[in-house]
């Protein structure tokens, strides 16, 4: 049987096979893109570089008595060990200072930083000792960062406990990665009253890595205690 070929049955029939080309041979519009390289690349392994080149302080003292070198003794994550002392540079007396006093009722920041020669000494890392310091050795640096409230004159020494936050790096020179450091404690201000110009300096700090950082104390003498 023959079907009369009409214009109107010449339109239908190139309308079917147009979409039956654009069917089988355009893009499926579902069909997922490929990923990228930076998108299928393992966030992971970025984690664990950096993990690597990290070190934990999280026990130790850095000690300073007014004016005189302190001792300095860390101890951390990736067999890290340090002892050494700061022989220069800012130390804490010289912010609350016979010369220059810190008034109670005053918040008192704390940013102290020494690197380089600052702090000599002999660091261990993974069981190597090598010495740190000098002018062609590793070279470690390091940051403190507390404050605390200078408190009312009711004894002539008491102690001021606050919590800190420590950073650093650890620089070699035999072509290692260079190694952050960081750390947290409490640090302990004995404050001795400076009466000529009624104020308290700093006569000892101790910051001690480890310890959790905690809540604020303030000591002094048993009859005097606030």
């Amino acid at each position: 049987m023959h079907f009369p070929i009409t214009r109107a049955s010449r339109a239908c029939v190139a309308l079917a096979m147009a979409s039956i080309y654009v069917t089988a041979c355009g893009p499926s519009p579902t069909a997922p893109s490929a990923p990228s390289a930076s998108e299928a690349a393992p966030p992971i392994a970025v984690s664990a570089a950096a993990a690597a080149d990290a070190i934990t302080i999280n026990q130790g003292t850095l000690a300073f008595p007014s004016r005189v070198p302190g001792p300095v003794s860390l101890r951390g994550s990736h067999g890290f060990r340090f002892d050494g002392s700061i022989i220069s540079g800012l130390e804490p007396s010289v912010i609350c200072s016979a010369f220059d006093p810190c008034q109670p009722g005053t918040t008192v920041p704390i940013a102290l930083n020494w690197n380089g020669t600052d702090i000599p000494g002999t660091a261990r890392l993974q069981g190597q000792a090598f010495p740190v310091g000098s002018a062609d050795s590793a070279s470690l640096s390091i940051d403190l960062v507390s404050s605390f409230v200078a408190p009312a004159h009711v004894t002539d020494t008491v102690s001021v406990t606050v919590p800190f936050t420590a950073s650093g790096l650890l620089a070699r020179v035999d072509g290692s990665p260079t190694l952050t450091l960081s750390g947290r404690g409490n640090v302990t201000f004995t404050l001795t009253w400076q009466t000529p110009i009624e104020g308290w300096g700093i006569s000892y700090t101790s910051f001690d890595f480890g310890n959790g950082g905690g809540a604020t104390a303030l000591s002094g003498p048993s009859s005097g205690s606030t």
